[in-house]
Order: C-alpha cells, then sequence, then structure tokens
C-alpha cells in the first residue's frame, strides 16, 4: 500500500475514518520505507488551516536544529516511542523527554529542537496552516 492510498484511506469529505493504532500499524507495514523518516498530512490540502500530521523519526537520521516558528503554535501527542524536545527559555536550555500517552503544547516563538529519543517514534503534531514552506527560523546562538 502507498502512503498515498494510506492518505485517501484516511480522509472523506473532510472527517477522519480511522483510529491511530490502525495507522501505526500500516505505516509500520511500509517495507519499502521501514527505517525512513515519514510524515502523513491528515489534513485535505497545504490551504487548510489546522495542519495535522502522523509523523514517524528514527534515532540517527540528521538532528533537528533549534528553531521556532514566529506564528505558530505547536501540539505534539506520542503515539509510539518517546520524544526529546530541547526547549530553550531565556539563557536555560532544558530537554524534556515525551513518552507514549504524552502531549506537550508550545507556543509561537519558543525555540526548540524535536528528535527521537527511542529507536523509534511515532507522533501526531498539530499546528496551524496553511502551509508556509521554510517557516522555521533557525535560532542562531548569540556571544
Amino acid at each position: 500500500m502507498t502512503a498515498d492510498k494510506i492518505f485517501n484511506n484516511y480522509i472523506l469529505n473532510g472527517f477522519i475514518k480511522t483510529n491511530a493504532y490502525k495507522l501505526i500499524k500500516q505505516i509500520k507495514s511500509f517495507n519499502k520505507y521501514k527505517k525512513r523518516n515519514m510524515r502523513i498530512c491528515l489534513n485535505p490540502d497545504k490551504k487548510s488551516l489546522l495542519h495535522v500530521m502522523v509523523i514517524r523519526f528514527f534515532k540517527n537520521k540528521k538532528k533537528n536544529e533549534l528553531h521556532y516558528h514566529s506564528n505558530k503554535c505547536e501540539f505534539y501527542y506520542v503515539l509510539k516511542g518517546s520524544l526529546k524536545l530541547k526547549i530553550k527559555d531565556k539563557a536555560k536550555l532544558t530537554a524534556t523527554i515525551l513518552k507514549k500517552g504524552s502531549m506537550l503544547y508550545m507556543d509561537k516563538k519558543t525555540i526548540h529542537s524535536v528528535t527521537p529519543h527511542s529507536n523509534e517514534v511515532i507522533f501526531i503534531e498539530i499546528r496551524p496552516g496553511p502551509f508556509i514552506k521554510n517557516d522555521s527560523i533557525i535560532y542562531k546562538r548569540q556571544n
């Protein structure tokens, strides 16, 4: 089954028609993409005002740099594995581990990075739309 077929199976007239555990099972069944990071957007298109993504990340892939979004908040919910978030608050950088069933809301302009803490993590990310390419602003440390 291709990612396009999964997308089409889950979106019908703007309503999601499955449960998270069925989706995880199908995401994991992609032999072709077994150790490849992937993102499935459940929102109908890039212009949607709300973006809901199911994301599968693996450890040992390129690290996510500290960044922020000037106009968008984010919400994370971990379905499988654990996710490491580094969050900068004033001069302090704090690491937080989100385990299965954990969730986190992050306001706009929060400097952060997201990486897998377990070998594999599957999580839901929800954020406002529409999609804007390169809306992440890389944080450059001031010395």
